[in-house]
């Protein structure tokens, strides 16, 4: 994205609810977000939090900045719409990507095995593949 380390700063409160797990954040920072095409644009300033995280996620929009942009958001429909000066501005989502991504997801079976090395050691099941990774492959794939 371009952002520089100096435009980081340390933030000290660790981060909930994101995945089953806690974790401790990276930095934050403060971005200027313009959503929608040419004439039907709304602008909003956002605090993000920079996590080290395995996600197929780029960013995740809070209610608060869904607020200021005035929208209605639709996950059926992979789609945001916000009102502007020139009528309804409109963000919307890869709808084939996202079918895709939802049944790789579902193909993906834990199966539990342990192993056990020296006494009272167990390793557990693999951890799931990382959603990032496929995505870039099913772009590229699409690209083509």
């Amino acid at each position: 994205m371009g952002i520089g380390l100096d435009q980081l700063c340390p933030a000290h409160v660790p981060l909930k609810g994101f995945t089953s797990d806690i974790f401790q954040l990276m930095e934050a920072t403060t971005l200027s977000v313009l959503a929608g095409k040419a004439h039907r644009t709304a602008a909003t300033m956002v605090d993000f939090l920079v996590v080290k995280a395995p996600s197929s996620y780029n960013a995740i929009l809070e209610c608060p900045t869904l607020n200021n942009l005035r929208a209605l958001t639709s996950t059926y429909h992979l789609k945001m719409k916000f009102s502007t000066d020139l009528g309804v501005g409109e963000v919307h989502g890869e709808q084939v990507l996202a079918r895709e991504c939802y049944a790789q997801e579902l193909r993906y079976e834990v199966r539990v095995v342990a192993t056990i090395g020296e006494v009272g050691e167990t390793v557990g099941p693999p951890s799931p593949p990382i959603l990032a990774k496929w995505d870039e492959e099913v772009r590229d794939k699409q690209a083509l």
